[in-house]
């Protein structure tokens, strides 16, 4: 095993967790989880973030009655009940959180 530093200056990680129908809530069957990491990671791109900012989506992180949730790393800044109209202002705060 190898460690290294991260390729990138930070990491918005998008929950995408989904669950068969009757179980527990998960941000993506509940909300627009998977359409908010796809649209997230095109305005990243968009803004000229890309070689600095990964979109990866991530699975249950065991809040998911709070979701969608998107977490910033590193910065530790906790979005939930996250939305397409919120885009803005995460990737605002991923910005100001990387100088």
């Amino acid at each position: 095993m190898e460690t290294s530093k991260p390729e990138f200056d930070k990491y918005l990680f998008v929950c995408v967790n989904e669950r068969p129908k009757g179980e527990r809530i998960s941000c993506g069957g509940m909300g627009c989880g998977k359409e908010l990491a796809v649209r997230l990671k095109e305005e990243v791109k968009k803004a000229g973030f890309a070689s600095k900012i990964r979109v990866s989506k991530s699975y249950c992180l065991d809040v998911c009655e709070d979701g969608p949730n998107v977490i910033i790393f590193p910065g530790n800044v906790w979005f939930k009940k996250a939305d397409i109209v919120d885009i803005p202002v995460i990737l605002k705060n991923a910005l100001e959180t990387n100088e």
